[in-house]
């Protein structure tokens, strides 16, 4: 990133190939195993059949996970506004 100085779209592009690699590594390693075959499986209508139920649960935990983050994020950044006097 540094060496041919492409700042933060190296960080992207890096990024990018890291995880595409991995994908396709755990992708080859799990296709080799019998015993994984089963978890395997392209998505089909019945998979999303009955997904307003998660998402009923889902939607509000992940509002209430943003939140309290989002708190910890503001209580950082007025604690780093306070002086040492």
């Amino acid at each position: 990133m540094f060496y041919y100085d492409w700042d933060i779209v190296g960080l992207g592009i890096a990024g990018s190939i890291t995880y595409a690699t991995l994908y396709l590594c755990v992708l080859v390693y799990t296709s080799s195993i019998e015993e994984l075959a089963p978890a395997i499986f392209y998505p089909e209508r019945d998979t999303l059949q009955n997904i307003d139920h998660y998402l009923q649960y889902g939607i509000p935990a992940l509002l209430m996970m943003c939140i309290e983050w989002w708190s910890c994020e503001v209580t950082m950044l007025t604690a780093g506004y306070l002086g040492v006097n």
